[in-house]
Parts: C-alpha cells; structure tokens; sequence
C-alpha cells in the first residue's frame, strides 16, 4: 500500500534549504576570526578540578615525568630523589640520612657520632665551651666489645687521661716545651728531680748532695763523710754495727783506721784472724796453740824505741824462752826473779863481770856475777 501524500513542491523546498544552509557553513567555517585578547592570565584552582595535565610547563615549572614522581597529601610532600643546588633555611630531618658522596659544612654538632671510614680534617677537633657546656670529661672515646677505652680531659688537676698505653715510634720522644726529656734509651738533661726506686744497671753516676741507700749507705755531703750502717760516722768512711764501728779518717798528714768504739780490731784471712788489736790495745799475731804462724821483718825492728840502730832493739829488759835478760851495773836487789834470769853489765870494766845470773829464784833471789874480765 503506498502513499503520496507529499507535495512536490515542498520536497524543492527542503533541497533548496539545504543547499542554504551548507553555504552558510562554508562561509561560516572560511570567515577569518579576529584574535581576541586573554582577559585573565592566571591559571588558579578555580579553573582546573581534577585530571591529569601532562607536559605541563610555566617560567618556573617544567614537567616532563611520564610516571608519579611528587606526591603532596596531608602529610607532605613525598619525592624519591632530590636534585637541588641549595637549600636554604634551618632544615631539620626526621629519620635516617644517608649521603652517598662528599659532604662539606662549616660547623657540625653531632650528639653521637660512629665511623666506620677514615675521616680527614683540615682544622682541628675542638670542644666548644663558650656556650656553658663544659669539656671536662670530653675526647676520644672506643667502645664495643671489652672495656671503654679513651683519651678525654679530667680535672683536680686538668690533664689528658688515656686508659690505655702510649706508644711511640723508637725514634720519637716525650717533650716539654720543644725540649726531649724522655726516648728510647735517654732520659733528658733537664730532668734533674725524681723519686726513682728501681733502677738497672748504671754506668757512670754523679750524685750532688746527700746519698741514702736503702737507709743502710749513707753519704753526707756538707761533712764529707761516707757511711755503711750509720747516719752519724766518726771518720770520713765508717761501717758500723748496732756495736762495732770502723772508720778511716784521714787528719792533716795522717791516717786514722780502726775500731772507733770499744771493740777488737781484727786482721783476718781466710777467715782466721792473724793479727788481733783488743780494745785496750794489746797485740795478737798469730792464733794461741798455732805455732806454725810465720813473721818476717825485713828491716830494723825496735820495742820503746822511736829509732832503732840495730836490727832488734829494745828499750828495757826482755824475756826468752822463760827467762829475763835486762841491764844494771850490779845485781838486782828489789824485784822478783826466777832462776836463770841474767842482768847485763852496762858499765863493764877491765878485771870485772860481764854480767849477774840468777842461781836461787827470789825476791830479789840469789845472784852470782859471771864472765870474768881481764884486766
């Protein structure tokens, strides 16, 4: 079934319409449009809500990332890596920072620091006190396994105080003002005070002043006088016991040597006494009973005598294997006298006796004159 009920009329009519209208849209789309100016240049929140802008950029921003790299949220701002020339400001970093390179600052203050590379300075590590802080107890400090160990400052008086040895270089020394007073093997010439009391093997040794060694040799040096066993010699050398003492003490041209106390003197060799001075000054040679001790003088030999002329020389009578020879111009008359004892006549004269002998022991005895004279 068709229908035609459309005029044909109006059917031209819409043709003509829309041959119309591609006309206007042609000339429309070929019309040249003037520029008009940008009223407002500035680009703010309120022109932009949500999406993604990609290769944004302005005077101050270039973004040319094709994945997240900033995040801003309530918490601030998230970045994984950081390229900048300067930061400033005070800046403070929560966490752990880690620099992989070279680090340079004017002033560091670190309340604990731990290295494990060697670190280089060009100034000097100090310890600021201007601020209150004090540096007592302030330096270098290793700890870890074991005890602490340290150099730091302590005071009452200040010093350095090393818990462990120094050790230097054999050819280094200790210093006082430029000037060594301690190496390897010397001690320094101006250390002239110590209280020294172990020492090794010493060559060559000047002592100015009093010696005390061991409270046993003593010498005093404003008397001169050296001692063993005593503070108070009698001589210039003494050695002394809690009752014996010796000395040798040099007087003008002379000599002292002997027992200063009341004590024999002894000579001894091996360890047998050979010459015996008791404290009253009697002589011993030789030991009692022992006949086999020698005595040899080569040279004149006088007893009381200032200056013997003979070989042996007495100054008074003597006695001889038990018997007395003594001088007189006559025989004894007072005195007691065993038989055999001879008096010698000191004034002998033609036709008299050479001397007396004793025949009866006595006081004064019976004596016969003897050795007849010629006259």
């Amino acid at each position: 079934m068709q229908y035609n009920d459309i005029d044909n009329n109006e059917i031209i009519k819409v043709k003509q319409g829309l041959a119309e209208l591609g006309t206007a849209i042609e000339t429309i789309a070929n019309r040249v449009v003037p520029q008009q100016p940008i009223q407002e240049r500035q680009l703010t929140g309120n022109h932009i809500q949500g999406g993604k802008i990609t290769q944004f950029r302005s005077t101050g921003i270039t973004d040319s990332a094709n994945k997240t790299i900033l995040l801003v949220d309530n918490n601030g701002i998230t970045v994984d890596t950081v390229n900048v020339d300067n930061i400033s400001g005070d800046t403070t970093v929560q966490g752990a920072l880690t620099v992989e390179g070279h680090l340079e600052c004017n002033s560091l203050h670190v309340n604990e620091l731990t290295a494990d590379i060697r670190q280089e300075r060009s100034d000097s590590l100090v310890f600021d006190s201007s601020n209150g802080d004090t540096p007592i107890g302030k330096g270098l400090v290793w700890q870890g396994a074991g005890t602490i160990k340290s150099f730091i400052l302590q005071t009452n008086p200040n010093r350095l105080y090393s818990t462990e040895p120094i050790d230097l270089h054999r050819d280094s020394s200790y210093q006082i003002d430029q000037v060594p007073v301690l190496t390897t093997d010397t001690l320094g010439e101006t250390v002239t005070k110590s209280s020294l009391r172990t020492v090794g093997r010493l060559q060559g040794l000047i002592v100015d002043g009093d010696l005390n060694v061991d409270d046993f040799i003593f010498w005093d040096g404003a008397a001169m006088r050296m001692s063993i066993g005593t503070e108070a010699p009698n001589g210039q050398l003494s050695i002394s016991s809690e009752r014996a003492e010796f000395i040798i003490d040099p007087i003008n041209e002379s000599v002292k040597l002997g027992t200063y106390s009341t004590s024999e003197l002894q000579v001894i060799t091996d360890n047998t006494p050979r010459i015996t001075i008791s404290q009253y000054g009697h002589v011993t040679i030789g030991q009692s009973g022992n006949s086999e001790t020698k005595v040899s003088v080569f040279g004149k030999v006088g007893f009381g005598v200032s200056n013997p002329s003979a070989n042996f020389e007495v100054a008074g009578p003597i006695k001889f294997e038990g018997k007395k020879f003594g001088r007189g111009s006559a025989a004894p008359t007072t005195g007691l006298w065993s038989k055999g004892d001879i008096i010698w006549n000191n004034e002998p004269v033609p036709g008299g006796w050479i001397g007396f002998i004793c025949v009866r022991e006595g006081t004064p005895g019976e004596w016969k004159p003897f050795g007849h004279i010629e006259g």
